[in-house]
């Protein structure tokens, strides 16, 4: 999970320099302001096991997904 600071931070790390699609994520995450300011936090889509045989469907709108506090983790 990251503060939206540390997720601005990743997202131009990893994705700064890329070619499509990763750069239209990077403008899509900019244009929300990486939700600074709200209370939450950004959380990162993990594989549950090591057989990827339960993972999440992952697709460019929740790769990484918002999470305002009261709200439960996220889930599949």
């Amino acid at each position: 999970m990251y503060t939206p600071e540390e997720y601005e931070k990743f997202i131009e790390d990893a994705y700064g320099d890329a070619g499509e699609p990763a750069a239209s994520y990077a403008r899509k995450r900019d244009k929300e302001k990486y939700h600074k300011g709200d209370k939450g936090l950004w959380w990162q889509v993990q594989f549950r096991d090591d057989n990827f045989s339960k993972a999440c469907p992952v697709t460019t709108d929740n790769w990484e997904i918002w999470v305002p506090p009261a709200d439960p983790q996220p889930g599949c």
